[in-house]
């Protein structure tokens, strides 16, 4: 079994509590996001790490600067 990534459980954690708070489905965000509602549920459980360019628009598409969405996974 693969060892998931600390940094990628906790992108993913950010992910869906931002996502719940905005009272938002899993498969409509992913769907504003440009993809599969089985990927977005990979990298909210932190099974995939994401490219920059991927956490550029789930920031966008959280009404977050890239800066902000990063600050949320550093605190």
């Amino acid at each position: 079994m693969e060892k998931r990534s600390a940094l990628a459980i906790k992108v993913g954690q950010a992910v869906r509590r931002i996502r719940k708070e905005q009272n938002r489905s899993q498969e409509l965000f992913a769907d504003d996001c440009g993809i599969n509602r089985t990927y977005m549920g990979n990298i909210e459980r932190g099974e995939k790490v994401i490219s920059i360019d991927m956490a550029k628009k789930i920031a966008t598409n959280l009404g977050l600067t890239l800066a902000q969405f990063f600050a949320l996974i550093e605190e």
